[in-house]
């Protein structure tokens, strides 16, 4: 049976369409043979103009040269597959990744092949390519099915040293079924080989892989758990046990403080968010405590996964009442309306002198009274009088540097030696060969002409602290521990 007389129309057209571009690539006018060179990267039907692209590898327009490669690298197939890579062995890497790049589009949008023969082919070529594209390369194979698995896991099993920080983003473009496993293989080679490439594991895991990262907690050093308590907190918690708690467990307060800031209410169960809050608020730290308080206002805010935001709220009034007014004073870029109070901006009381009820006293009172009105006997002045005889007794039992002072040269201070260090410059050079207690904003405005910002000095103060090299006085100031510096 003939075909119809339409699709014979359309057959004809298309063909024209096509003995146009191919004749106008071999025009001497350039914008003529540029126009069909682009023309001939988004034609669909390319295939079918592949010789004549592969017959144009060798010209020496650069522009036309680039075009046509792409348009290779877009239908290329079967024999073809080798002699193109042969090819780009004489273009430059950047003129090669582009055309690999193409490649792993046109596998993306329009198919990548499905036959083992094919499929053998581009392995066998991607193989062989420079280290340069690894990352381009690890793309495509996700696309190749289980033989690009299989050639994924081999590589990162026996060359886990060369694989480029690129080549880990690459790893979560594989399916599902698939990406897990080599997940597993990445981490198990990096903890024993190559641990800095933990921090980019740690973003492509997803709540089947996350257990594989306990063993970056048994060898890795409290960077690396932060990283850890990272993941934990960005896919959601939906598990009070396993790594988990290892994670609240940990004994340095930073690890769990990364946790709680970096938990995805909307991806998390409530009730093992708060009981993972419940071990938090008791916390030893201050700010593990603090950040508890704050998630936990939060959470008055957003429901978790599959929860209704009213019940959230009143189970949360019911476990953690305490933590919530305690918060919403302390949060109040936190909306704590529903908990049903007023914050006041302005928290301090403005006591009315016509009351009956006795006013607070306050040592600047004290100190601002004449001789006369000390004479005067009320109640109130006996008061005073006791109060004024305790400011005399709290004698100072340490040196403290005034908030205003002589600059302090710190110029000769390395700028490039870590924070603790150049925090420790600061303070010996302010506290003198007495060894005089330094108020921590005093330390602060120093350490700002070090580019130290206040977070790194006090995370820095908070290591020294638990290195047992500093201590804050009674008063309140840093001091030197007694040992020599």
């Amino acid at each position: 049976m003939p075909a119809p007389e339409f699709l014979i129309k359309a057959e004809r057209k298309k063909l024209r369409e096509l003995r146009a571009i191919a004749s106008s690539l071999d025009s001497p006018n350039l914008g003529e043979m540029y126009t069909a060179a682009g023309k001939l990267m988004t034609l669909q039907c390319g295939k079918s103009l592949l010789p004549k692209a592969m017959s144009l590898l060798d010209k020496g327009d650069e522009t036309l040269r680039r075009l046509v490669y792409r348009s290779a690298g877009r239908n290329v197939y079967g024999k073809y597959i080798p002699e193109l890579f042969e090819w780009m062995k004489r273009i430059n890497p950047a003129e090669r990744e582009q055309v690999l790049q193409v490649v792993e589009e046109s596998f993306r949008t329009i198919g990548s092949p499905f036959s083992r023969q094919e499929v053998d082919a581009w392995i066998n070529v991607l193989s062989n390519i420079g280290h340069e594209h690894q990352a381009t390369v690890f793309g495509i194979m996700a696309l190749l099915g289980d033989a690009g698995f299989k050639w994924a896991k081999k590589r990162i099993k026996n060359n886990i040293e060369t694989i480029s920080i690129g080549t880990i983003a690459k790893l979560g473009e594989f399916p599902p079924n698939v990406r897990t496993k080599l997940v597993r293989v990445a981490i198990g080679e990096a903890t024993k080989r190559k641990p800095d490439l933990l921090p980019y594991l740690c973003e492509i895991t997803d709540k089947s892989s996350l257990k594989y990262l306990r063993s970056f907690l048994e060898s890795g050093n409290w960077q690396d758990r932060i990283h850890v308590a990272r993941a934990i907190g960005r896919v959601g918690i939906t598990s009070s046990k396993g790594i988990v708690m290892d994670i609240v467990a940990d004994p340095d307060w930073r690890v769990k403080q990364e946790l709680i800031e970096s938990i995805d209410i909307s991806r998390s169960n409530l009730s093992n968010v708060m009981k993972i809050l419940s071990y938090m608020v008791a916390d030893s730290h201050s700010r593990v405590r603090g950040q508890a308080d704050r998630t936990i206002l939060l959470l008055g805010c957003e429901p978790c996964k599959d929860m209704d935001l009213e019940t959230q709220r009143v189970k949360l009034e019911k476990q953690f009442r305490t933590q919530l007014l305690r918060a919403a004073p302390k949060n109040r870029d936190i909306d704590s309306r529903w908990l049903g109070i007023e914050i006041d901006d302005h928290p301090i009381p403005i006591l009315n002198e016509s009351s009956d009820e006795p006013a607070g006293i306050s040592l600047i009172d004290i100190s601002s009274k004449t001789t006369e009105e000390k004479a005067v006997e009320s109640p109130k002045s006996d008061l005073l009088a006791a109060l004024l005889k305790a400011k005399e007794k709290a004698v100072l039992k340490e040196p403290i540097i005034p908030d205003v002072v002589e600059e302090v040269i710190v110029d000769d201070i390395e700028m490039s030696l870590p924070a603790t260090e150049k925090f420790m410059q600061v303070l010996k050079k302010l506290s003198g060969k007495s060894g005089r207690g330094v108020s921590l904003d005093r330390i602060k405005r120093e350490a700002s002409s070090l580019e130290m910002s206040e977070e790194e000095v006090d995370e820095a103060l908070g290591q020294l602290e638990k290195d047992g090299i500093v201590y804050r006085s009674s008063r309140g100031t840093i001091k030197r521990v007694d040992i020599e510096l």
